[in-house]
């Protein structure tokens, strides 16, 4: 088996065990609590003050909306916080010892927006009465391999496998993702998780290309 399938394997794992524990609050959202519909103003002929209160009650309604999270965004995000911090703990790595400049690039740029991410991912978390859930212990124990390879690793070598690791790190985040925005409330949970799968997808597409050119 090949660094990459194994790597694969483990992301479809983390993906699918999110899918497990968030499955049935999902189908219960779908199932007996139907999208808000958008709010829509009033249609009066009236002004002045009856207008100004009129739209105030509709930018608190619109804000109370923003502010709403399902179950699964806070089992998503209560999730994230600490693949975030283990995706900064990988980008830091590779700021160490990366000898490619692309490689410390896209390190530099990931650990900047996971580093902003984590306090709306715990603000989601808390707002759906989350806790912060730590990794499974398997996982857990692989991530730690990981990180025991990469410390040992150095030049090209510690650049192509830190590339294969980090690729399989932002994908299993991609894919809990899009399972959140399929049972999203929407409004700032979902602008998260839309803005989360959209910068990881485009971080991979870049990695994808700087492991080619360092292909043996």
């Amino acid at each position: 088996m090949t660094t990459g399938t194994r790597l694969a394997g483990i992301t479809l794992v983390a993906a699918v065990g999110f899918l497990g524990i968030s499955g049935t609050a999902l189908a219960e959202e779908q199932g007996t609590q139907p999208r808000p519909a958008a709010v829509q103003s009033p249609v009066t002929e009236s002004t002045g003050g009856g207008a100004t209160r009129s739209t105030e009650r509709d930018e608190r309604t619109q804000g109370e909306q923003d502010r709403k999270v399902s179950a699964t965004d806070a089992r998503w995000a209560a999730m994230m916080v600490p693949h975030h911090r283990t995706g900064i703990e990988l980008a830091d790595l590779a700021r160490r010892k990366a000898t490619t400049s692309g490689v410390k690039k896209v390190a530099q740029q990931s650990k900047a927006d996971q580093q902003r991410q984590i306090a709306q991912l715990q603000s989601v978390a808390k707002t759906g009465g989350r806790s912060i859930e730590p990794p499974e212990a398997p996982l857990e124990q692989f991530n730690q391999q990981q990180m025991a390879k990469l410390k040992s690793m150095s030049g090209e070598a510690f650049d192509r496998y830190w590339l294969d690791v980090f690729r399989s790190h932002h994908m299993a985040a991609i894919m809990m993702t899009k399972i959140a925005l399929a049972g999203t409330a929407g409004g700032t949970a979902a602008k998260l998780e839309r803005e989360i799968r959209d910068g990881q997808l485009r971080q991979v597409a870049t990695m994808n290309k700087l492991r080619k050119q360092l292909a043996t």
